[in-house]
């Protein structure tokens, strides 16, 4: 099922610091899921961009690809998603 989750990894130019962005709300689906998901239910937990995020980083630390260390940033849901990401992965 696709969520509308959008989420990049961004390296600096020099190397070392990587960053991880987060899209916020961009359509009628992420607001339903900010008004249901975030608002009603008041937990991450099956919000669906949240549960395919954390599927993405932890198929990335499988495989051995994701950095020892990452800063999350984003904007409206993303700002949820990332809060939610950083209090609950390993």
């Amino acid at each position: 099922m696709f969520s509308g989750l959008s989420a990049t990894f961004f390296e600096a130019k020099n190397g070392g610091q990587f960053v991880l962005a987060i899209r916020g709300t961009d359509d009628v689906r992420d607001l339903i899921a900010d008004a249901i998901s975030v608002s009603a239910i008041g937990t991450y937990r099956y919000q669906l961009q949240y549960i395919e995020l954390r599927d993405w980083l932890i198929g990335l630390d499988r495989d051995h690809l994701l950095p020892t260390s990452f800063e999350v940033v984003g904007h409206s849901l993303g700002g949820f998603l990332g809060a939610a990401i950083m209090s609950s992965f390993p």
